[in-house]
């Protein structure tokens, strides 16, 4: 007899967030739906509690993947076998593309009877647009959050629903500036940037050093700011070791949205941040740094010329890319500076910034209810 209704999986803190906004809007739709989970901390702050730990999971890469494998594969087994014995009616299976087709591969050999979900789809408009006929192999259903998607994945025969980007379902403008300045000391006319160094081991080894290196450099171009990080759950011991003896001010993603409002500029590393901080209209300098032999295929495979998401929807450079070797020296910080010099040209950018993701759907139907009522569809 089937117990539970649905099995959420999550892997990382992005995929978390996404998890738990649809468990919210589940809850909202059908009250009696009965829910798994399978992911981190974060998803936990909606009341549910997971049945395994998956924060290691947070691989990123194709060198760092297949140095993983024998660890991931573990945990696909681990996880597979928790979703056999719970037997949900669905498995909404959220982002981290590589895990989470390992384990609905693996539910389907294991003769799994309900319908697996895939919540964000590989970004097969930007690279191995051959990941849309694996993909259509082991679900049943894509819920897609960009309009790109629809083309490959209707070339395949695999039935989706759009749902759009839940990332741009939050008010980024809605947060207490006042009483985050005031909890840190940080006085009404002081000029605050925010510092985004990722939420993966990788990124905090190969990009946050440069991200605080820029800040330095940024320093001395703005006669001095107060610069706050924000600190992912997972990675805080490292950072806080990155800290260690500068003024930079850490501050947890539980705060995210009292700091987004106060900042003049941000030094983000390159993933969701960067369309949260350009809903929220803040001058952005992103970074990002591969392993050498990641980059050289991904290089080859890449098909847009930008990588935030914010850029390749613009069509242009509305957020200044820094990429590999380009993360060091001083240019990420002057380009910074130059969008924030004047008070009239960091307006000019935050109304460029705000008015590209109102065309990606910000300020639209809220996506994760367009997902809650797609998921309760397939379960009729």
């Amino acid at each position: 007899m089937i117990s539970t209704d649905l099995l959420i999986v999550s892997a990382e803190p992005s995929g978390d967030a996404l998890s738990a906004g649809l468990i919210q809007a589940l809850r909202q739709h059908s009250p009696e739906c009965s829910i798994a989970i399978i992911g981190g901390e974060a998803v936990e702050t909606s009341g549910q509690k997971s049945l395994m730990r998956v924060e290691e999971l947070a691989i990123l890469g194709f060198v760092e993947g297949l140095t993983a494998y024998p660890f991931v594969l573990k945990k696909v087994q681990e996880a597979v076998a928790i979703i056999m014995a719970e037997d949900p009616r669905a498995v909404v299976l959220i982002d981290s593309w590589g895990l989470m087709v390992r384990i609905a591969k693996a539910l389907k050999k294991q003769g799994y009877k309900g319908k697996i979900i895939k919540y964000v789809a590989p970004q097969v408009w930007a690279m191995r647009s051959g990941r849309a006929k694996v993909l259509a192999r082991y679900i049943d259903h894509l819920l897609s959050t960009q309009p790109m998607d629809a083309p490959y994945f209707d070339a395949v025969g695999l039935p989706q629903s759009f749902v759009g980007n839940p990332v741009l379902d939050t008010d980024y403008g809605s947060g207490d500036a006042q009483a985050m300045r005031a909890d840190l000391g940080i006085a009404p006319e002081e000029t605050v940037i925010g510092l985004f160094p990722g939420s993966r081991p990788s990124e905090i080894e190969r990009v946050a050093p440069a991200i605080l290196a820029a800040d330095d450099v940024l320093q001395s171009l703005t006669g001095g700011h107060r610069s706050i990080c924000i600190v992912a759950d997972n990675i805080r011991t490292e950072i806080d070791e990155l800290l260690k003896g500068s003024q930079i001010m850490a501050v947890g993603q539980n705060r995210l949205l009292d700091v987004l409002p106060a900042l003049s500029g941000a030094i983000a590393c390159s993933g969701t941040i960067t369309t949260q901080l350009a809903a929220a209209g803040v001058p952005t300098v992103v970074m990002y740094r591969l392993s050498p032999l990641t980059h050289a295929i991904a290089k080859r495979l890449m098909k847009p010329d930008h990588i935030s998401l914010v850029n390749i929807a613009a069509g242009e450079t509305l957020m200044p890319e820094y990429i590999q070797d380009a993360v060091d020296g001083p240019e990420p910080a002057k380009a910074l500076f130059d969008m924030i010099r004047t008070d009239e040209q960091r307006v000019e950018i935050a109304k460029r910034l705000i008015q590209q993701t109102r065309e990606m759907g910000a300020g639209g139907e809220n996506a994760s209810d367009k997902a809650a009522r797609a998921v309760l569809d397939l379960l009729v």
